[in-house]
């Protein structure tokens, strides 16, 4: 069981390359394809989210509510 938390972070310019050098094995096999998102292409992707619906949440969580996702069991 996994409880995470997301924060905001807002960058004045474009991200920085992402460093995958300290990631394990399994993690190289599984997740691949890092890159920042701005917050439109977010909300219009059909691309696959943790939480599964960021999309759909991403406006009322920049707008600073909070939001209670109920457990999602994703693998």
């Amino acid at each position: 069981m996994q409880d995470e938390v997301i924060v905001m972070l807002r960058l004045p310019m474009p991200g920085p390359d992402i460093d995958e050098s300290r990631r394990l094995d399994y993690e190289r096999e599984d997740y691949f394809g890092f890159r920042w998102w701005p917050a439109p292409e977010v909300s219009s992707s059909s691309e696959r989210f943790y939480p599964g619906q960021l999309p759909t949440l991403l406006g009322a969580f920049l707008q600073g509510r909070e939001i209670d996702e109920p457990f999602e069991l994703w693998s």
